[in-house]
């Protein structure tokens, strides 16, 4: 139950990071209220990015071998 609602919390965490990551302010008041380091928050959005590059790819792999 304790891991369903770290997980939880962690996805609501994720989706706020990928909305606001593009203001510091917005940043920082994420840091804040979930009581998250600025240095882990980056950390999780460069994951967050890194995640995001590999889906593309292969996406774009899928889609040549349908061709």
């Amino acid at each position: 139950m304790i891991s369903e609602e770290r997980s939880r919390s962690e996805e609501n965490l994720d989706r706020t990071l990928r909305e606001a990551a593009e203001g510091y302010g917005d940043l920082m008041a994420i840091s804040v209220v979930h009581h998250v380091s600025m240095k882990a928050l980056r950390s999780r959005w460069m994951e967050l990015q890194i995640k995001e590059q590999e889906r593309i790819k292969m996406q774009e792999k899928l889609s040549e071998e349908a061709t």
